[in-house]
C-alpha cells in the first residue's frame, strides 16, 4: 500500500504546510490508495488489507491518516485482493 505521490510541486508545498505550519499530519484518501496487487503474485510477497489507517497516537503531527474510507471500499479492495491469487 502506498498514499498518493510527494512528487508533484504543489502537493509537496502543501504537505509542507500542513504539516509545518498548521501542525496538522498527513492525510490522504482512501481512493488515491495504491494497493499493490501485481507484486501480491510474487511468492515472497504477502498481501495486506488495511480498513483503516491513523498513525497520529504514535507520531503526532508526523503521522499519516486515511480518510474517505467506507465498509464497500474495504469490501471492493478485499475482492480485488482475493483475485490476484
Amino acid at each position: 500500500m502506498r498514499g498518493p505521490s510527494r512528487t508533484d510541486l504543489w502537493n509537496r508545498l502543501l504537505f509542507h504546510i500542513n504539516r509545518d505550519i498548521l501542525h496538522r499530519p498527513d492525510c490522504f484518501d482512501y481512493d488515491d490508495t495504491v494497493f499493490a496487487t501485481d507484486t501480491c503474485k510474487q511468492a515472497n510477497a504477502f498481501p495486506t488489507m488495511i480498513p483503516n489507517w491513523d498513525h497520529t497516537p504514535r507520531s503526532g503531527i508526523k503521522g499519516s491518516v486515511m480518510t474517505g474510507v467506507s465498509p464497500n471500499k474495504f469490501q471492493k479492495t478485499v475482492k480485488k485482493m482475493v483475485d490476484v491469487e
